[in-house]
């Protein structure tokens, strides 16, 4: 099955059950575990990587331990002074020209609003120890999110959640169960999913409350809010408005955000969510009324494509972007299309970040195989889609932006794709089966298609964004400019 068809049988389960509708142990309970389920199933159908926990030593136990004493003086939540607005940051940053680590979701948006008076505090989680924690980072004013998860788990750990269930509860959780294995091929325990969500919730809490009490933010901006359900509802209690910031592609298949009919409705969402572009909000039913989904842009996206706006394209050009959970299929197609194509086009393979490190190993064949690969930090991915004339993937984010930057777009069928359905209706990329019908398409021109101008990703968006929050943080609420 593909993704699309395992997360249709998902919903249908949803419908039949009344899931979003039935209480357990007093709390409407299918939404807590909702994702982690659909996880589960992703995961076993080797749609998503399994998460692969770091091997454990006591070099690195020591290397922590140092590290968290070093956070737990000078980078404590606990300890900081007042913000105006408090960035729960991407904990992903790109080094940049000034030699310093970005985040590319919120460092910019940051630097605007302490322009403009706001005094911003960046809360974020890289790992403890290490190369990654030394390196020199933008941000000026940062706060570690570790102190809060050890604070909460030791908590979590003392007090655990056990659940007391009436007969025709667990007959339910049983039955469900039991379907979801028979659908779906994936084992649950949804009690104890349940007890863990709620576990968590009650630990967290009130460390969350806190760290908002001290620092007395006006506004929190999330960008990756999935496990800090209970930091939404600590700011609801406190009268604290919360931004969601979109970082990845948003469609049917994406649980986080797809909650479709008035019966699916999201604990713990933000009070706002601001999209790349206008899109987005076609392809989703989201739990927030409209009114609350502001189309605003991506400042860095936005100001990496102005920096390479004239960089003169390479003739005949494909950049490949890798997918891992390919398992090699997009490499090996890689090779069949430069070999199909002959020296008439130049292939460029980009590898993903986490596959930099071992990629020769990972892919001997394309090591082998005389395309050109870049991997992470020898050539940034925009200059690369400036360059380029062609562009071939399966599901990502990526993809979209190099539409924005006029690239034709080929997708493989691969795990995942049938998630850039809207992206291929639109006719803005094309699927692909075969290196030999890749080669047939390429030879002839382009179908027409709409002109994305800001479909994907709005202009101004330093500026949008900036004015919004700064009336979020004065009147309490926004909304839609008429």
């Amino acid at each position: 099955m593909t993704y699309r068809e395992l997360t249709e049988k998902l919903l249908a389960l949803e419908e039949e059950f009344d899931l979003f509708g039935r209480t357990v142990a007093g709390v409407l309970f299918w939404d807590l575990v909702r994702r982690r389920v659909h996880g589960a199933v992703l995961v076993k159908e080797e749609m998503v990587p399994a998460h692969v926990p770091e091997r454990r030593g006591l070099a690195r136990f020591v290397r922590m331990a140092f590290g968290f004493v070093w956070i737990a003086l000078f980078k404590n939540p606990f300890l900081v002074s007042r913000a105006d607005i408090v960035v729960f940051g991407s904990d992903r940053r790109r080094l940049q020209e000034d030699g310093l680590w970005h985040d590319i979701y919120c460092d910019s948006l940051i630097d605007r609003l302490e322009q403009e008076g706001m005094r911003c505090l960046m809360v974020e989680n890289p790992p403890l120890g290490g190369e990654l924690a030394r390196r020199p980072i933008k941000t000026r004013r940062t706060a570690h999110l570790s102190v809060i998860q050890a604070s909460a788990s030791v908590l979590f750990r003392l007090r655990p959640v056990r659940l007391s269930l009436s007969g025709e509860e667990r007959a339910f959780l049983k039955l469900v169960e039991t379907r979801l294995a028979r659908e779906l091929g994936v084992r649950v325990r949804l009690q104890a999913m349940l007890e863990d969500a709620l576990g968590k919730a009650r630990a967290t809490s009130p460390f969350y409350k806190a760290f908002l009490r001290k620092s007395a933010p006006r506004a929190v901006v999330v960008v990756k809010p999935m496990g800090k359900r209970s930091l939404i509802t600590a700011c609801r209690e406190l009268g604290i408005p919360v931004v969601e910031l979109q970082y990845s592609d948003i469609h049917r298949s994406n649980l986080a955000y797809s909650y479709e009919g008035p019966k699916r409705v999201q604990q713990g969402a933000p009070d706002y969510l601001f999209l790349f572009g206008d899109f987005w909000k076609r392809n989703v039913s989201f739990s927030l009324p409209k009114e609350r989904v502001f189309a605003v842009g991506f400042p860095y996206y936005e100001q990496e494509r102005a920096k390479y706006a004239n960089l003169k394209k390479r003739r005949g050009q494909i950049l490949f972007l890798s997918k891992p959970i390919a398992q090699g299929a997009l490499s090996r197609f890689a090779i069949e299309v430069a070999r199909e194509l002959g020296d008439a086009w130049h292939i460029v393979y980009k590898l993903y970040e986490r596959e930099s490190m071992n990629w020769k190993e990972r892919y001997p064949w394309l090591a082998d195989s005389g395309i050109e690969v870049v991997a992470e930090g020898e050539q940034p991915l925009y200059e690369l889609f400036a360059e380029s004339e062609v562009q071939v993937s399966g599901d990502s984010t990526a993809v979209y932006e190099g539409v924005g930057f006029g690239l034709r777009t080929f997708l493989l069928e691969l795990p995942g794709t049938d998630n850039m359905e809207p992206l291929v209706k639109s006719g803005h990329a094309e699927l692909v089966a075969s290196a030999h019908q890749l080669k047939a398409l390429l030879e002839h021109p382009r179908r027409v298609q709409r002109e994305t101008k800001e479909e994907f990703f709005k202009k101004n968006a330093l500026g949008y964004m900036t004015s919004l929050i700064k009336k979020l943080c004065v009147s309490g609420a926004i909304r839609q400019a008429e």
